[in-house]
C-alpha cells in the first residue's frame, strides 16, 4: 500500500512539472503576439554572438552587451545563443530557454519546500501553486532576463540550505557560483545578492563558523564578482543604462518634488529645510514603492500599469490564495521558529529591487523573488489545513471545494490570457512592428526606398528579427553607432515627416513610400495597418489606395 502511494504521488509531480513545461510553451510562437524592444536587444544580440562570436558593436565574446545605451547582462544571451544559433529567429526559438527556466524554477521550488520543511506534500503543493501561478506563467513566456536571475538565486539557496557535513566546501563554492550567474543574469536584482546570501549566512552560521575556510570561500566570490563587475563597467560600460534604473538616478524629479513642497509649506525655513529635502523625498518614495508589492492591488486584483506583463483586473496571486497565504505564515510561524526567520526575511528583501527602482511604482519582474516564498507559505497553508481535519470525508469535502475554486481562477486566467490578452496587448508587444517588416518585405519590388517614422531607435532590431537578417549585416551597421538611422533601402526617421494637416506625399519620390505612426497625418493614408483591436496603428502613403480591413 505505501509503494502504492508512493507511485500515485511521483506519478502527480510527475504531471505537475509535465504541466508546467506544456502551460509555458503552449502557443509560445504566437502568444505574446509580438517582440518588445528589450526582448530583441537579448534575442538579436544571442543570434549575432552564435553566428559572429560578437556583440553588434564588434566586441569579441564580451561580457557585457551595450545596445541603444542600455546594458544587459551576459548570461540570458549566452544561455538563449544556441537556441536561436540552431533554430533561427523565432518568436519559439527566442523564448524557449525562458520558458524552460520557468520550469526549472518549478522543480526547484518543490525540492526547496521538501527540504525547508521536510514535507514532500509541502513541496508537492508549492510546485503546484508555481505551475499555475499568473506572475509565473508570464515571467517564463516572454524573453525577460529575469527569469534566469529567479532560477539561479532559487537554486544557490537551495544549494545552501543542503547539508554540508561530507563537503562543506563544495556546496558553498557551488552555490557561490549559482549566485554569481544570479548577479549577472538581470541588473535590477543585482541588489540581492548580499542580502540573501547574508540571510543564508545567518541562518546557517553554525556550520559556517566551524569551518572558516566556508567564509573565505563566500568572501572570496563577493570580491570577485563585484570586481569583475567595476572591471567591466569601466572597460564594457557593464554598469550603462539609458533610463533611471534607481529612484536616486531621477535627481530632476527629486528637486521639482522637494520644491513644490517647500513652496507649499508656511513654516519656517529651517523646518522647510529639515522636512522638505531629497533624503526625505527618496525615503518616501522607497517605502512606497516597497510597501506596494505587498499590497492586495499589486497582488490579488490588478498587478502593475505596464501592459507587458499585466492582464487587465488581474493581480499575480489568485483571490483563493489570500486565505491561504495568511494562515501558512501563521502556521510556519507557530510551527517552526527556526525555518519562519529565514523564509520571511527572504520574503522581505525580494521585493528591494522594485523598492529603489523608478516609476512606474514595480515592475513584475523586479520584484519575482518574492514568487518561490509566496509559494512556500500558501503550501503550508493548504497542507496545514488539510491535515487539521481529521474526518476523511470531510478532509476530501475541503480538497474538492480547494479543487474547484482553484479550477475556476486557473480557466479563468487562461481564457484571459490566450483570447483576450494578444487584442489588448499587441501595442505592448509591438505587434504593430512585425506588421510593418512584413509589409515592406511583401512590397520590396514596387519601392526603391523606404521612410519610416516615429518608431524608436529599435526599428531595426524588429526588422533583423523578423527578416532573419544577417547578423554580420546588421554588426557592420551598428559598429560604431549608438542610434542606427538607415539599412537596407530603409530610413527611419525621428519625426513625421510633415506637419499633420500637410500631405506627405508631396514630400516623397514615386518609387518612395512612407509609413508613419496613426496619429502623424489628417490626411488619408493608401493604406492603414490597424492593431487586433481594431485601432489604426499605421498609416502608408505612396502605394495605390487599399485599406486594411478590421480584424
Amino acid at each position: 500500500m505505501l509503494r502504492f502511494k508512493k507511485y500515485i504521488f511521483f506519478f502527480a509531480l510527475a504531471f505537475i512539472f509535465f504541466a508546467a513545461l506544456v502551460v509555458r510553451i503552449y502557443q509560445l510562437n504566437t502568444i505574446p503576439v509580438g517582440m518588445t524592444d528589450d526582448e530583441l536587444r537579448v534575442v538579436v544580440s544571442a543570434y549575432n554572438l552564435w553566428h559572429t562570436g560578437r556583440d553588434l558593436k564588434g566586441v569579441t565574446l564580451p561580457f557585457s552587451f551595450v545596445l541603444n545605451d542600455y546594458s544587459f547582462t551576459p548570461v540570458s544571451i549566452y544561455l538563449t545563443a544556441p537556441f536561436v544559433g540552431l533554430a533561427g529567429l523565432s518568436p519559439l526559438a527566442a523564448r524557449l530557454p525562458f520558458a524552460l527556466a520557468g520550469t526549472a524554477v518549478v522543480i526547484l521550488t518543490y525540492l526547496t519546500g521538501k527540504r525547508l520543511f521536510g514535507s514532500r506534500m509541502i513541496g508537492f503543493f508549492a510546485a503546484f501553486v508555481m505551475t499555475w501561478n499568473v506572475w509565473a506563467i508570464q515571467l517564463s513566456r516572454m524573453a525577460y532576463e529575469a527569469v534566469f536571475a529567479l532560477l539561479f538565486y532559487l537554486w544557490g539557496t537551495y544549494i545552501f540550505l543542503g547539508d554540508w557535513k561530507k563537503h562543506p566546501i563544495r556546496s558553498i563554492t557551488y552555490a557561490m557560483c549559482l549566485f554569481f550567474l544570479a548577479f549577472n543574469s538581470y541588473n535590477a536584482m543585482k541588489v540581492l545578492l548580499f542580502p540573501v546570501v547574508l540571510i543564508l549566512v545567518w541562518y546557517k552560521r553554525k556550520e559556517l563558523f566551524r569551518n572558516y575556510r566556508s567564509v573565505a570561500v563566500i568572501g572570496g566570490f563577493f570580491a570577485a564578482t563585484i570586481g569583475l563587475f567595476l572591471y567591466y563597467s569601466v572597460v564594457q560600460g557593464a554598469s550603462a543604462h539609458g533610463g533611471a534604473i534607481t529612484i536616486f538616478q531621477d535627481s530632476a524629479a527629486a528637486a521639482q518634488a522637494v520644491e513644490l513642497k517647500r513652496r507649499a509649506s508656511s513654516a519656517p525655513e529651517f523646518l522647510k529645510v529639515l522636512y522638505h529635502n531629497k533624503v526625505t523625498y527618496y525615503a518616501g518614495q522607497v517605502v512606497h514603492h516597497y510597501l506596494y508589492t505587498f499590497s492586495p492591488d499589486y497582488l490579488f486584483l490588478s498587478q502593475e500599469a505596464s501592459g507587458i506583463y499585466s492582464l487587465w483586473s488581474r493581480g499575480n496571486l489568485y483571490l483563493i490564495e489570500l486565505p491561504l497565504l495568511l494562515l501558512g505564515i501563521f502556521a510556519v510561524w507557530r510551527r517552526n521558529k527556526e525555518i519562519f526567520p529565514l523564509v520571511i526575511a527572504m520574503l522581505l528583501v525580494a521585493p528591494l529591487p522594485s523598492a529603489i527602482g523608478p516609476a512606474p511604482l514595480t515592475y513584475a519582474t523586479r520584484s519575482s523573488f518574492m514568487l518561490p516564498w509566496f509559494a512556500l507559505f500558501i503550501a503550508v497553508g493548504l497542507y496545514d489545513w488539510i491535515i487539521a481535519i481529521s474526518k476523511r470525508y470531510a478532509r476530501y469535502a475541503v480538497i474538492i471545494v480547494i479543487g474547484i475554486l482553484y479550477a475556476l481562477a486557473i480557466c479563468g486566467y487562461l481564457r484571459q490570457y490566450y483570447f483576450e490578452w494578444p487584442r489588448y496587448s499587441a501595442k505592448s508587444y509591438a505587434w504593430d512592428m512585425k506588421e510593418i517588416v512584413q509589409f515592406i518585405q511583401s512590397d520590396r519590388a514596387s519601392a526603391d526606398r523606404f521612410l519610416v517614422a516615429n518608431t524608436g531607435d529599435t526599428f531595426f532590431l524588429h526588422y533583423a528579427f523578423y527578416t532573419g537578417l544577417d547578423p554580420r549585416v546588421l554588426q557592420r551597421a551598428y559598429e560604431g553607432e549608438s542610434v542606427l538611422n538607415s539599412l537596407d533601402g530603409i530610413e527611419v526617421l525621428p519625426a513625421c515627416l510633415t506637419p499633420i494637416e500637410q500631405d506627405p506625399r508631396l514630400h516623397i519620390d514615386k518609387r518612395t513610400v512612407y509609413i508613419a505612426r496613426a496619429d502623424c497625418h489628417s490626411i488619408a493614408a493608401d493604406r492603414v495597418i490597424y492593431l487586433p483591436d481594431g485601432l489604426p496603428a499605421w498609416n502608408i502613403y505612396g502605394i495605390p489606395l487599399e485599406v486594411v480591413p478590421h480584424p
